[in-house]
């Protein structure tokens, strides 16, 4: 009797998962973020392993022996490659259940790569690109052993899910303004990191904003030329950063003499906004910041609709919104 082992596709697709969401949260910026991730990749593909043993399957040599007795078997078999012309029209195999699930799988690969599309981080975007292709070799498997269905039930059910889920967050979190930084590794190659890296470059790119406006002593309130009233008011305007819990914002400190009006709050938004595209910011974002991972140039300004130039009062209450979307209020 001949044997066949099957290696079941849940650790390595475990495997991918916590590289995904390794990746995404931002901790894949430095060496020792990666041997953790090596590490528990190990660990996950080990436990995995047991719960999800190879199947050894045994074939009966003398099977084969027995078709030329079996004319109709023989007609069927020719008949069989059929189904695949079917595939590109319906996905119908005549099993109920296994239609089912492959619909689920084709519409889940086409979410995927709806939102691997918005996500312009090309390393990322690589790593998503193969859990796509592993996820369509999974379900093209399926098909052809439709005997094996309940073997994935588990990858339908969570580790699937899951992975979308952490998809339409880090898009969600991308669209809020969160992307601001790029490495520079030294081939010329940028590349863009998340919100973890900047939170833990907070301090590098404090000083690195310090040194830069140093020889303006650090206030830009003397580049306001407007004649208006709130140059009369206007007294200094200070650039730094500020976190909020694992993220890191823009932050400008203006001092003024007395209260804005509506319409002069205005005129400094639009000045503000001008001085971190066009002026200050357009500066400071060629300025290397040394990392050990290459250098860092971080922008205060981006083209997207989802750059926001805020008041204090907005500010807050763009925080509150957040946080209330993040955890599903």
């Amino acid at each position: 009797m001949d044997k066949q082992k099957k290696q079941s596709v849940i650790p390595i697709y475990a495997v991918g998962l916590v590289w995904l969401s390794r990746a995404i949260s931002g901790n894949l910026s430095s060496f020792g973020q990666i041997i953790k991730t090596v590490i528990l990749s190990v660990v996950t593909y080990g436990v995995l392993r047991i719960f999800f043993p190879d199947k050894i399957k045994q074939a009966d040599p003398e099977k084969p022996a027995q078709q030329p007795d079996a004319p109709k078997q023989a007609q069927t078999q020719k008949t069989q490659p059929q189904p695949e012309e079917k595939k590109q029209d319906e996905p119908s195999t005549g099993n109920a259940e296994l239609d089912a699930v492959l619909r689920q799988g084709a519409a889940s690969v086409e979410k995927i790569q709806s939102l691997n599309d918005e996500i312009p981080d090309f390393k990322l975007s690589a790593q998503i690109k193969q859990i796509e292709i592993l996820t369509e070799k999974i379900f093209a498997y399926v098909r052809e052993h439709p005997q094996d269905i309940g073997e994935i039930r588990q990858f339908l059910n969570y580790y699937l899910p899951t992975t979308i889920k952490l998809l339409e967050q880090y898009v969600v979190l991308q669209n809020q303004g969160m992307r601001v930084g790029n490495i520079d590794e030294g081939d010329g190659d940028m590349f863009t990191v998340g919100d973890s890296y900047l939170a833990d470059s907070a301090d590098e790119i404090a000083d690195a904003l310090n040194r830069y406006t140093a020889n303006d002593e650090n206030d830009m309130a003397t580049y306001y030329n407007k004649d208006d009233g709130v140059s009369e008011k206007l007294t200094s305007a200070v650039w730094s950063v500020e976190l909020h819990g694992d993220r890191l914002f823009g932050r400008i400190d203006c001092s003024l003499k007395e209260a804005l009006t509506a319409e002069e709050t205005e005129a400094l938004r639009d000045w503000l906004t001008g001085q971190c595209s066009d002026g200050l910011g357009e500066g400071f974002e060629q300025q290397p910041i040394d990392t050990m991972d290459g250098e860092l140039f971080v922008s205060f300004w981006n083209s997207g609709d989802d750059y926001a130039m805020m008041t204090e009062d907005e500010f807050e209450v763009h925080l509150q919104n957040t946080e209330m979307t993040i955890g599903g209020m």
